[in-house]
């Protein structure tokens, strides 16, 4: 049965999933490896969100 709850996981995990892919887009454009490293720390969170995993 489709509940509230359910939902509003999905909706949340898409818009991590979101999120993710416009970092991984700019990530996938930069070309300094510096500014890559840091856009990949933040972009574990997010995936691991989208996941579920906490």
């Amino acid at each position: 049965m489709f509940t509230v709850e359910l939902g509003i996981m999905i909706v949340y995990r898409l818009l991590a999933l979101i999120v993710a892919a416009m970092m991984f887009y700019v990530l996938w454009r930069e070309k300094d490896w510096k500014q890559q490293f840091f856009a990949v720390l933040v972009f574990i969170p997010f995936i691991l969100r989208a996941a579920g995993v906490k």
